[in-house]
């Protein structure tokens, strides 16, 4: 995940990221690089997160008309509750604002607090599924590497 205050700014940097892509994927044996452009439009820190912290992404889909109103309703209501478990460490929400396409993610501290955050996030997705969000695949990732301000 990259991080840039414009896009020119992220278009500027590309000829750079490109030669550091490919040396990446190289020396994880090949593969394909997916590369998804997004605006952040949550991002929430308690607690900087560290090597071993535990990330769970999650994918979801919306029209594109709603989402500020969703957007409003997830900073009023949602973020609140995530930022309330124990173990949250920090949360972060990118949209894609023409395709309505987005990614959620959350740190937590340890296993048993990505855990119970899981257990709850089916009540929010359920809430959420009623505003016309669509949900996918939830991941979990342990963190390695980590350089947030």
């Amino acid at each position: 995940l990259s991080i840039w205050a414009t896009a020119a700014d992220r278009e500027a940097s590309e000829s750079a990221l490109g030669k550091t892509r490919e040396e990446a994927r190289m020396d994880l044996g090949g593969g394909e690089i997916k590369i998804e452009l997004f605006d952040q439009r949550a991002f929430e820190v308690r607690r900087q997160p560290a090597v071993g912290s535990l990330l769970m992404l999650t994918r979801f889909e919306m029209d594109p008309a709603r989402i500020d109103e969703n957007l409003e309703w997830f900073r009023r209501e949602i973020a609140p509750q995530i930022m309330g478990g124990s173990g949250f460490q920090a949360l972060r929400l990118l949209i894609n604002p023409d395709s309505g396409e987005g990614l959620s993610g959350t740190v937590w501290e340890d296993r048993a607090a990505l855990e119970k955050s899981a257990e709850a996030g089916a009540a929010r997705r359920e809430a959420g599924s009623a505003r016309g969000i669509t949900f996918g695949e939830i991941g979990f990732r342990e963190v390695i590497f980590t350089d947030m301000p």
